[in-house]
């Protein structure tokens, strides 16, 4: 049986809901979603005191020393403090790879979405001024639940869900835009553990394509360029991928194959779907946009939705078994890192030119009696400076170890699974020269190690034997859907556990773990 929208399902079935035929219900929902009570009290004193520390502590340290580029790393410590916050308002997002569903006004995602989930979930009926960022993923019972625009979580439930329509915004004159920020919907009909879709408003307006005030276009944007991976749906009875979908693809600058779906594919004969796919595939290749794969899609039908393969499942069963990790305990030791090692090289200069001047003021009688007061001056400060960047030092130090352990507290209430957990392992080789060094050597010995280097094929970390570990880069980009970036980098300290030893060849074979 055909999917059907939820006001058509309305019309022609006689479907009631109790939010759009009862206005006392429908005021009852708009009071509910913008409720400002309060939520676990545990977790709004640690961000809290998470805020104060960016806001306070760190700008007091700043004013200390001229550090580099403090303005943006300011920034760089709010968008970590953010996703902080998003972790405690929707952890049940937490290690979950994010596919963004993406496309055009009308293109028919969130129907796309309700065929993968075999159930009529979320609303078809949608228009630009209603569309909500909504986040799909599984849970071992249904909990529905809408971010307000005071940042509190309200659970709602399906009706409410299906009422979030044009009709609601026509009977009652409110657009849920100005109210919700974004949905998720957590439910055991969702197949795959590892992953979350969101369902991204429709870039284009119906009735403004190019207006300026399309912020539909910019929440889209958004949300599509923070994904892991997008799934691009085009309508295909347009015949073509749209000029305005390909500017705002290459607009996104996404760093990962686009899996592009040409929906409706009821609506084409085969004949005509396949030279749909083989132009927007020449399409592609011309504007220098990676496709993963191009498929003909039928959101309507009740099985083998996708004409002619199991592409779409192939591509989401091997996301699923990547692996996602939270790493914002991470994005704060980065930060944090380059503060340090700036003050740390700053202070290692100034204990040189001290050790200069004390060579020197051995001789100091040699110089003129005007000079030893000048002299005398340049030790003194910098003693001071050695002094000054020391305390610096500690200061960062203990705004970073108060940094961890309020996160440390956050990612525990909130059971989260931690980036640096062992079984998130991945190999690395290492050839040894030293025979006396392979000879000491043992299996399941674990070695600390520190990232030295990193380039296009791989990453090389220092274990303390004379040779390099090193890890390929296409490896680590098939067993996570994290960037490279968000997980090494030089001079991260990562654990080496040798797997395996090779003493004719001389090389050994290790497990690094984040």
């Amino acid at each position: 049986m055909a999917l059907r929208s939820s006001r058509e399902e309305r019309k022609q079935n006689l479907i009631k809901n109790e939010y759009l035929d009862n206005p006392e219900k429908g005021m009852e929902l708009i009071s509910s979603l913008i409720s400002m009570s309060k939520t676990k009290e545990t977790m709004v004193q640690l961000l809290s005191k998470l805020d104060k520390i960016i806001r306070y502590d760190f700008i007091n340290i700043c004013s200390m020393e001229n550090l580099p580029n403090e303005a943006e790393m300011y920034e760089k410590l709010k968008k970590a403090f953010d996703n902080v916050e998003d972790l405690t308002e929707f952890n049940a997002l937490a290690n979950k790879n994010i596919i963004a569903i993406g496309g055009g006004f009308s293109a028919g995602k969130s129907q796309f979405l309700n065929s993968i989930l075999k159930d009529n979930i979320l609303p078809t009926d949608t228009t630009p001024t209603t569309s909500i960022p909504s986040y799909i993923t599984y849970g071992q019972e249904e909990i529905i639940y809408a971010l307000n625009s005071f940042n509190l979580k309200v659970p709602i439930n399906r009706e409410a869900v299906k009422a979030i329509s044009h009709d609601f915004n026509k009977k009652y004159n409110v657009s849920f835009s100005h109210i919700i920020k974004k949905l998720v919907i957590e439910t055991s009909r969702f197949p795959y553990k590892n992953i979350s879709f969101l369902d991204t408003p429709g870039y284009s307006k119906a009735d403004a394509l190019n207006r300026a005030d399309n912020t539909d276009e910019k929440i889209a944007k958004e949300y599509l360029s923070s994904a892991d991976y997008i799934i691009w749906l085009v309508d295909v009875s347009k015949g073509t991928i749209p000029d305005s979908d390909i500017k705002f693809i290459k607009d996104l600058k996404f760093q990962r194959p686009i899996f592009v779906v040409f929906n409706k594919a009821d609506l084409k004969t085969s004949e005509q779907i396949k030279n749909v796919l083989e132009d927007a595939k020449r399409r592609f290749e011309e504007e220098g946009i990676m496709a993963e794969e191009v498929i003909a899609y039928n959101s309507l039908a009740s099985k083998d939705n996708e004409i002619g393969g199991n592409k779409l499942q192939n591509f989401l069963e091997k996301i699923n078994s990547r692996i996602k990790c939270t790493t914002v305990k991470q994005e704060f030791d980065k930060i944090f890192e380059v503060f340090e090692i700036y003050n740390h090289n700053e202070m290692i200069k100034a204990k040189e030119k001290l050790k200069l001047l004390n060579e020197i003021a051995v001789n100091i009688d040699l110089l003129e009696q005007d000079k030893h007061v000048e002299f005398r001056k340049l030790i003194e400060e910098c003693q001071k400076k050695i002094k000054k960047q020391k305390r610096i030092l500690a200061e960062f130090q203990s705004l970073s170890d108060r940094v961890n352990e309020i996160i440390g507290k956050i990612i525990s209430n909130l059971n989260v699974v931690e980036e640096n957990k062992e079984d998130r392992g991945i190999f690395g080789v290492a050839g040894l020269r030293d025979e006396k060094v392979l000879s000491d050597l043992k299996e399941d010995m674990k070695i600390s190690g520190k990232i030295s280097k990193m380039n296009a094929f791989g990453l090389y970390i220092e274990c303390g034997f004379g040779e390099q570990v090193m890890i390929f880069i296409d490896d680590i980009k098939e067993k996570y859907s994290n960037n490279v970036e968000e997980l090494f980098y030089v001079g991260k300290e990562v654990d080496v556990q040798i797997v395996e030893i090779d003493r004719v060849k001389k090389a050994i074979k290790v497990v690094v773990n984040l």
